[in-house]
């Protein structure tokens, strides 16, 4: 659940029923998004520096 929900796929198969658990489900996907966006440009500059 947490893979599927860190990368934002977001199946909908499983999902949380309870607010403390959306509002977990909420942070993981924006840290999940935020990671990402941090990653990808980061990568490419290193990917840059080699070709």
């Amino acid at each position: 659940w947490t893979v599927i929900t860190l990368t934002t796929v977001g199946y909908g198969d499983v999902y949380p029923l309870s607010a403390l658990r959306q509002l977990n489900a909420a942070v993981t996907a924006t840290v999940g998004l935020c990671t990402s966006v941090v990653l990808v440009p980061v990568l490419l500059v290193c990917f840059q520096c080699y070709y």
